[in-house]
This record gives structure tokens, sequence and C-alpha cells, in this order.
């Protein structure tokens, strides 16, 4: 038995109404974009169990893909019947019963123009992987790959992308480039024309004993060169400069203003304690 602030006794769980379902307006928005360039060709790696045939078909009733099963068929069609799923007349590439040998395939299936894209079933992740990332497998480029999560969080007012939570596990600095080149890719092919990207350290400081500190700054110092395309103005500079967006950031408040010259006028929060040396004129 729960009790409430006021001393109560709280409703049993089965007495009291069911919470409401989660609304997710940025994913549902984007399933509505997609369905607008029409469904594409999906090759779904060994999907041999029925969470697999549920997620390929669930996309196909959404008319997002025309699922593509590439693995061996025996295991298929028993998880469809597991599933409770119909399969007639989805295309199934049969193979043996190998993860890696499915991986391969479905590859070879994006490679060759027969799908455009790749999606994994039951395998792990690294067999599915070494197979897309291979250097046989036709689908490198001269970036690095790498993932990204995209995050519908309620009361949130846009989109969030973090990156990168699964492929790359310690990378350096040009690899780190890739991967912010690789997210504001993925977020003007959603629909984000300007990205903004926060990297993520130990401390909001640079400190040579964490290095990722220092490629913190680099990277910063890149997107500001030209380095990474795609993001807005830059918000390198501490201090406005004769000419050309600047941004004051206050370690007091932990915000930010801008100017796009010295005459503009600044837009500065109205949060206290801005410190002295932020080079706001309105310090």
């Amino acid at each position: 038995m729960f009790i409430t602030d006021r001393g109560a006794a709280a409703p049993p769980a089965a007495a009291r109404p069911p919470a409401p379902a989660p609304s997710h307006p940025h994913l549902a928005a984007l399933i509505v974009q997609a369905r607008l360039h029409g469904s594409i060709a999906m090759a779904v790696a060994y999907p041999c169990d029925a969470a697999s045939i549920e997620a390929a078909h669930a996309a196909a009733a959404a008319d997002l893909i025309r699922p593509l099963l590439v693995g061996p068929r025996r295991r298929i069609e028993e998880a469809a019947a597991q599933a409770g799923v119909s399969i007639a007349g989805v295309v199934i590439h049969d193979t043996d019963d190998d993860p890696r040998t499915a991986a391969a395939r479905a590859v070879a299936l994006c490679r060759d123009g027969e799908a455009s894209a790749l999606m994994k079933g039951s395998l792990h992740s690294d067999d599915l992987l070494a197979a897309a990332v291979g250097r046989d497998g036709g689908l490198r480029s001269s970036r690095r790959a790498s993932h990204v999560f995209v995050m519908d969080v309620p009361s949130v007012e846009r989109p969030l992308l973090i990156t990168d939570c699964v492929v790359n596990i310690a990378p350096d600095l040009a690899a780190k480039r890739d991967i912010a080149q690789n997210a504001i890719a993925l977020a003007h092919a959603l629909g984000i024309p300007t990205p903004r990207i926060a990297i993520l350290s130990a401390v909001e400081t640079v400190n040579p004993a964490i290095p990722a500190t220092i490629d913190a700054a680099a990277l910063c110092k890149m997107a500001e060169r030209g380095q990474i395309r795609g993001l807005p103005a830059p918000r390198a500079s501490s201090r406005p400069s004769p000419a050309g967006p600047t941004c004051c950031w206050c370690p007091t408040s932990r915000q930010a203003t801008w100017s796009t010259s010295s005459s503009s006028t600044w837009r500065v929060p109205s949060a206290p304690g801005w410190c002295s040396a932020c080079g706001c004129p309105s310090c």
C-alpha cells in the first residue's frame, strides 16, 4: 500500500486509470516525411526471430519499406509463424543458417542496387557491421561509419540526435570529426537545416589530463574553419570581434548571447550573475 503526502491510502493499481500512451510528435513527423518519398527496398539481414519479423512487417504496413528477408528460409518462416505474421508475397533470399553469410548477402543487395537500405535482424551487431564496413562490402565511403540515435524526448521541442553510441569505441580526433559530419548529414536528411552540436565530456573546460576535452576544443576550431560543414555560424569566439558572428559565454549563468557585429545589439539572457570577463557590453 502506498501513502500519499496527505496520509490517505492511494488506490490500488488495478483501480487507477492506465497512464496515457507517450506522445512522440517528432518521430511521427519523420514517418509522415518518409512516406512522401515512397517505400524503399530494405534488406533485412537474418530475421530469424519474432521481433525481427514483426519490425519488418510493421514498417511495411506503414508503407515505409518493401522488405527483402535475407537468411535461412526455414528459420524465417518459423519466426513468422511464431510472430503470427503472414509473409506471403515477401521476397526471401535464402542463405545458409549463418548470420555472417546472411549479412554479406544483404550488404551485396545494397551494393548492387537491389536494396536501398540495410536493417538488422536477429544477428549480432558485430556480424552486421563487419559485412557493412568491410573493404569488400562496397558500402564504405571516405568517412568513418558511425551510429546515431534519434530521440523523441517528452517536453523537448525538437528531436535529439546522440552519436556515437554503438560503432566507434575509442575514436580519435579524425574519427570524431567524421562522426560529427555524419550526424550533421543525417540531421539535414531529417529536415533539420542548421543542427547545433554539443560535445560531451567529463568537464566543461579544456583539461590536458582529459584528452576528450582537447579533442572537443579542436572540433570547435575545425567547425569554425569550415572543416566541419553544415552548422550555424561559428560559436568559438569568447569575445566580440570587429565583424562576423560572435558569442559571449558566461560560466556563471551557463548561457550564451550572440551578436552579428560589434555594433549590433546583444541579446542577453535575463539570468543574473554574468561574469565581468565575458566581454558582453551589458556586464
